[in-house]
């Protein structure tokens, strides 16, 4: 096997605003979660976790319908999409630093993944009446995916045959 790039459909990222304008549930962080990050890992602890109705801060958090988190660079936000809309996702925002973002849509019941585990309680429903991922990061985060071309790296497996007996 091998790794080699292919020209493929992907998304880029963009502003959706002509003014560059940020989304109402996009802002810039007003922490260095590289200093706290730092911070940390020197005495050992890890970072808490913040308490109900309390902003994430220094992490991501992805939940049916729901993607929030702080002090992240949008790059970030592009991988993390991929998952959703079965894409690459790039990162062409031009914009820098690190984000605090709340996003809330309507998930695809595709991207839900098995939903039933045996024995474990139902999963709460959600919202079909919310905005498509698509709108919502529009609406949201002044934030669109074009849809484009671009070089992705794909594995090429050369050969492959039936185990042997051990």
């Amino acid at each position: 096997a091998h790794m080699e790039k292919r020209d493929m459909p992907i998304y880029a990222l963009v502003s959706a605003r002509s003014d560059r304008r940020l989304g109402p549930q996009l802002t810039r962080s007003t922490v260095n979660c590289r200093e706290i990050m730092a911070a940390r890992g020197r005495q050992g602890a890890p970072p808490p976790l913040p308490s109900p109705g309390e902003p994430l801060q220094c992490g991501f958090r992805i939940g049916p319908g729901r993607m929030i988190g702080g002090g992240f660079p949008l790059s970030q936000l592009a991988m993390s999409l991929s998952t959703f809309v079965q894409r690459i996702v790039v990162d062409r925002t031009g914009f820098e630093g690190d984000y605090d973002i709340d996003l809330t849509y309507t998930p695809d019941q595709m991207t839900l993944g098995p939903l039933k585990v045996p024995g474990a309680p139902n999963p709460a429903p959600t919202d079909s009446s919310g905005p498509s991922l698509f709108t919502a990061l529009q609406e949201q985060l002044g934030l669109k995916l074009e849809s484009t071309r671009g070089q992705v790296d794909v594995l090429v497996i050369d050969h492959v045959e039936n185990p042997t007996p051990d």
